[in-house]
């Protein structure tokens, strides 16, 4: 699959093997212009989404995917989606995670372990949402204002994404319970049975769009 612009692609190795792209959704142009650099499962699902903006968002995180399959040597040949919403490489047992906000769309692929990975545009919203998605002693304890608020959001994001499980909630079921913002990490509890009960989440800022990936 060849480029069809510079969309500032940079890839990066994200821990446990696994292998993190993030491109710029300012790159001109419709949807369709990426689609002819798109496996058929792909260029399918784009054409189902009426929306022109999010068809970039999902075609740009798409041809990130398979770029960063490539340099894994894996063979790309499209995206399908789970029950419960997450995404599955065609014909290949590794694990992928996508995400899109802001001016940045960004994919995250590892051979050996579930991830995840979030993007977040810093907003006033996430602050007056913040009861929604954190607990009464997490409010306490980070006082968020529309920053902290969507780190927070975000660090859960990667972790519910990584984890993909049905009835699963940010506010009931996963808890913040480390935040070292001096080394950009943090660790998410998980209360939900049988699954693994602390996650670490490593996190960066991108302009005004925090990055979070698991």
């Amino acid at each position: 699959m060849g480029m069809p612009a510079d969309n500032g692609l940079q890839i990066f190795e994200a821990g446990n093997g696994g292998v993190l792209g993030i491109g710029l959704l300012t790159t001109p142009g419709p949807p369709q212009v990426w689609v002819p650099h798109l496996p058929p499962m792909d260029a399918l699902y784009i054409s189902g989404i009426n929306h022109p903006g999010n068809a970039l968002r999902s075609a740009v995180a798409r041809w990130i995917s398979g770029q960063l399959a490539a340099s894994l040597g894996i063979v790309y040949n499209g995206l399908g989606r789970q029950p419960s919403g997450q995404p599955w490489l065609d014909g290949s047992q590794a694990h992928v995670s996508l995400a899109h906000s802001g001016s940045f769309a960004a994919a995250l692929i590892n051979p050996k372990v579930p991830c995840g990975i979030d993007l977040e545009q810093i907003h006033e919203k996430a602050a007056r949402l913040a009861p929604r998605f954190l607990s009464e002693e997490e409010m306490d304890i980070y006082k968020p204002d529309a920053e902290v608020a969507t780190l927070l959001w975000c660090l859960k994001e990667v972790v519910y994404k990584r984890i993909g499980q049905k009835g699963l909630t940010l506010r009931g079921h996963l808890s913040v319970a480390a935040l070292d913002t001096k080394a950009s990490s943090a660790l998410v509890e998980v209360s939900y049975p049988g699954l693994e009960p602390l996650v670490p989440v490593v996190f960066a800022r991108l302009e005004s769009t925090w990055l979070g990936w698991s």
